[in-house]
């Protein structure tokens, strides 16, 4: 009896001291998930604002209304660090491009850089330069304590509330993960590209 016992305990003792690299690594989509599930911002009025976008033309969150927004929270695209990942954030910005619903990518460098950043990168989506930090921390991307930014997205749906928040960013997959959650979401997905 104890000897059977401590066969049914062994498989259950293994998965408890098992190290971190033998257990499977979470997929993007699951680690997204888990961060999105904790957000507070879903389904709560997005902040309003108006920026200035590359061309230093003033772009404001409403005169969207009616519409569905990806809004994309980011670093600057030239900082320091793991080239591969500068690399991997390039390329979601240049896919966002591809989602069927209006696109705004905000970050803090100034208008002047963000035109620098768009002719350099190639990126076709609306850039907007928030360099005093007046929306970033409405938004929970920025706390004035470490003064970093942490990449997000948000889903505005058509009547201004936010549909969606992934707090948590991986770059591989996401443009597809946003791509399926505006249709699971009904919004329509036009075969011909993104709302411009």
């Amino acid at each position: 009896m104890l000897r059977r016992l401590i066969l049914c305990l062994l498989p259950l003792l293994a998965a408890c001291t098992a190290t971190p690299a033998t257990l499977p690594a979470p997929s993007a989509a699951a680690v997204e998930m888990a961060a999105s599930k904790a957000s507070r911002l879903i389904g709560t009025a997005a902040p309003l604002f108006t920026l200035s976008d590359q061309d230093g033309k003033a772009v404001s969150l409403a005169s969207f209304k009616g519409q569905w927004v990806v809004l994309y929270f980011y670093g600057k695209e030239d900082t320091p660090g793991c080239s591969c990942m500068a690399n991997e954030y390039t390329d979601l910005l240049l896919n966002l491009v591809n989602v069927p619903a209006k696109v705004l990518g905000i970050n803090d460098q100034p208008p002047e850089d963000a035109l620098y950043s768009s002719d350099r990168y190639g990126i076709l989506i609306t850039v907007l330069a928030d360099p005093d930090a007046k929306v970033m921390p409405r938004y929970g991307v920025r706390t004035g304590e470490q003064d970093l930014i942490t990449r997000g997205t948000f889903l505005i749906a058509p009547d201004g509330r936010i549909a969606w928040h992934w707090p948590v960013v991986v770059a591989e997959g996401h443009v597809e993960r946003i791509k399926q959650k505006l249709k699971d979401l009904g919004a329509p997905v036009a075969a011909t590209g993104p709302v411009r």
